[in-house]
């Protein structure tokens, strides 16, 4: 004797896919509320030189955990992600002199993610910033 109704078998194929499809897109929003978005543009854009978890490389890579440009998100800190830096970047005691790459093909909206989720790792009182915010501080970056 089966549990399911005679219908309920004829259809179940077809609605399982549906299921899985709204349970994926609950994740990915949720992941984008946590601070998905961010982590991914980090992980495509600064993970590789400041390591996964934003410790960097002792007197090469500075930490972004613990980095006043980080505490203070703004447009330096938005400023330095788009331009880059060539020259010796001094925080706390340490001069670091490694060259960061600029990243000028970061989108606004990708910028904001970013900003934010470095923002919330940064600092537990972080504000984020708005879109227009960002967006307004890229334009005075070039």
């Amino acid at each position: 004797m089966s549990a399911l109704p005679v219908n309920l078998k004829k259809i179940l194929p077809f609605i399982w896919p549906l299921l899985l499809l709204a349970g994926l897109l609950g994740v990915k929003y949720t992941l984008d509320q946590q601070g998905g978005a961010g982590a991914r543009v980090y992980a495509q854009h600064c993970a590789s030189c400041h390591m996964d978890d934003g410790s960097g490389l002792r007197g090469v890579v500075p930490a972004l955990d613990r980095s006043e440009y980080v505490k203070k998100v703004g447009p330096e800190l938005i400023c330095l992600i788009r331009n880059g830096i060539s020259d010796t970047l001094s925080l706390r005691e340490n001069g670091y002199r490694w060259p960061m790459p600029a990243n000028p093909k970061i989108s606004a909206q990708e910028m904001t993610s970013l900003v934010n989720f470095l923002g919330k790792k940064g600092s537990s009182s972080h504000s984020d910033l708005s879109f227009q915010q960002v967006s307004a501080a890229l334009e005075d970056c070039k």
